[in-house]
């Protein structure tokens, strides 16, 4: 089916947008990259999208923001544990990773895989944005404590 498969151009800003064929979105030489969406299945939680990442030809590509360099994006798995993967590699250090993410609720993979990319060049490496983000989370759940703890004081003090 050609609903199927989806086209897009994406540009250095962010924006992108989507076309039916390929020949729509390379009419535009200015964008960064393009991509080629194959939708191989899909649920009511969400379809198992497959992004390849393509240039102005066609031929299998990789986009760069600073150190780091996105290889292939992917989503996949099953209604209790739906994600987005990143595959990332270092070029300084030649690490490759691949970084999943809860994709559920429709959310946009291409904003995601940008945002991404753009936060991991910030840490400068993949194991810097792992622990920053377990210190958000961390951050998180002390507001959550701090909170239920204050309730639990008043609730002490007005019984008493």
């Amino acid at each position: 089916m050609s609903s199927d498969v989806l086209y897009y151009a994406v540009y250095n800003n962010g924006e992108y947008y989507s076309a039916n064929t390929f020949d729509e979105v390379v009419r535009d030489k200015s964008a960064w990259f393009y991509l080629i969406r194959n939708c191989n299945v899909s649920y009511s939680y969400g379809g198992h999208y497959n992004y390849k990442i393509v240039d102005y030809n066609g031929n299998p590509y990789s986009f760069v923001v600073g150190d780091f360099e996105v290889m292939q994006f992917y989503t996949g798995g099953t209604a209790n544990k739906y994600e987005l993967s990143i595959v990332v590699k270092n070029n300084i250090s030649g690490e490759l990773n691949t970084h999943k993410m809860n994709a559920y609720c429709h959310i946009d993979h291409i904003a995601s895989v940008l945002q991404f990319s753009s936060k991991l060049n910030e840490c400068g490496s993949y194991k810097v944005y792992n622990i920053l983000a377990e210190n958000e989370e961390l951050r998180s759940e002390i507001l959550n404590l701090r909170k239920e703890i204050n309730k639990l004081r008043e609730l002490i003090n007005s019984s008493k």
